[in-house]
């Protein structure tokens, strides 16, 4: 597994945390809901805005370089 650069986010402003950490051969998660600039994706949904926080997941783990096949119990996430 190796960092894919040019999909890392951007490191956080100062006093924020890191979405996605990626350590040796493990990478770390954290923060994900589904929160934007314009309100919460999917409105008042909670199905929709679960389908948000784990697209996020997927994406940052991609930007990890892994696959959520990596990712145990992630073959259950709705992608």
């Amino acid at each position: 597994m190796s960092p894919v650069a040019d999909s890392v986010p951007a490191p956080p402003r100062p006093g924020m945390f890191s979405n996605a950490r990626v350590h040796g051969s493990q990478f770390f998660l954290s923060g994900m809901h589904a929160g934007g600039p314009d309100g919460i994706v999917g409105g008042d949904d909670t199905y929709l805005q679960a389908r948000e926080a784990f697209r996020r997941v997927a994406a940052l783990t991609h930007a990890c370089g892994a696959t959520l096949d990596d990712v145990p119990g992630a073959a259950d996430l709705p992608h």
